[in-house]
């Protein structure tokens, strides 16, 4: 895996405008600090040149795929096409670009990474660790997000270069949040009513041993229902639960 490195945006110098022949605030200056080798190296493009071509040079330098790359420039990606005068590059800014490997391994949370609704084990963490330098990874679970931090770590969508949770409906790629498109704004929120309202109606009708805990758990990917909620039972409850679960079913 290619260290990631840092480009970071500067305005020319005076001497450098005069040298280059640059109109005032045409040009601006790119440092890309290789953290790996400690080497800098200063590259001048025009405002309205792609920032690929900083990729260009990073890639001619290291011998890696051109096309394999993501920016990220404060909360957002933004494309190697566009200008830094289209993201509204300024001085002192700072932009990072991430190699990325052709290969994935994506895992699943619970009952993979962790026991499940436990905490990860350090040979786990030191094994995606080792996993990472030598192609992409990502993790994927049905809990939410703080739920996937309890288990993972408070970091861990800075710890891989993919993170879903939610099933997926909520992810973050290289550390930047995507866009959301959840339950409630696809069917809207009278139809999500109507079927909460008969999902409860029918968990009150039933004749059942135990009847604990949220029975409605909204989530942006999907509605968890039950009527007898594994975190609100104890450990004999839990057990009872699945006797009778398997015998009656």
């Amino acid at each position: 895996r290619i260290a990631t490195p840092s480009i970071v945006a500067t305005p020319l110098s005076n001497r450098e405008m005069s040298d280059s022949g640059a109109a005032v605030d045409s040009k601006i200056k790119f440092t890309i600090a290789d953290s790996a080798t400690s080497n800098n190296s200063q590259y001048v493009v025009n405002l309205k040149d792609p920032l690929s071509i900083a990729w260009d040079m990073y890639t001619s330098m290291h011998a890696v795929e051109k096309d394999r790359a993501v920016f990220t420039f404060g909360n957002q990606i933004v494309r190697g096409t566009q200008t830094a005068a289209e993201i509204g590059l300024a001085a002192d800014n700072v932009v990072n670009f991430h190699h990325v490997h052709p290969t994935l391994c994506l895992f699943d949370v619970d009952g993979t990474l962790t026991v499940p609704r436990k905490r990860v084990l350090p040979q786990m963490t030191d094994l995606l660790r080792t996993l990472r330098s030598k192609v992409c990874i990502g993790c994927v679970g049905g809990s939410d997000l703080p739920k996937i931090k309890e288990q993972l770590g408070d970091d861990i969508v800075n710890q891989v270069d993919f993170c879903f949770s939610e099933n997926g409906v909520v992810g973050f790629c290289h550390g930047v949040p995507q866009p959301v498109k959840g339950i409630k704004d696809y069917l809207g929120e009278q139809k999500l009513k109507e079927f909460i309202n008969f999902c409860l109606h029918y968990i009150a009708d039933l004749d059942i041993p135990i009847k604990r805990g949220t029975f409605i758990e909204f989530r942006n990917g999907m509605l968890n229902v039950s009527p007898m909620v594994a975190t609100a039972l104890t450990k004999s409850a839990r057990s009872s639960t699945v006797m009778i679960c398997s015998t009656t079913f």
